[in-house]
């Protein structure tokens, strides 16, 4: 479990509650192009494709099926 407030309070994206909180995880990755490139030959539907974000990151961005948005990527440099 990732996220758990209590046994009434369910767990949402972040997203739904707040637009400016994007990502529910962010996951390091130290060649974010490489494994965008292994993901995307086996098909991944990707929420934002590979780029360099407005703060300083290069990764992209996959949402999963409950609409958990997970950020894959690095620092720029």
């Amino acid at each position: 479990m990732v996220k758990e407030i209590t046994v009434d309070v369910q767990p949402v994206p972040n997203h739904t509650q707040h637009e400016w909180a994007r990502w529910d995880a962010y996951i390091y990755a130290e060649e974010p192009d490489v494994l965008f490139e292994e993901y995307y030959s086996k098909g991944i539907a990707f929420h934002q494709s590979i780029q360099n974000t407005d703060d300083g990151l290069r990764g992209f961005e996959v949402m999963d099926a409950d609409g958990y948005v997970l950020f894959f990527g690095k620092p720029l440099g």
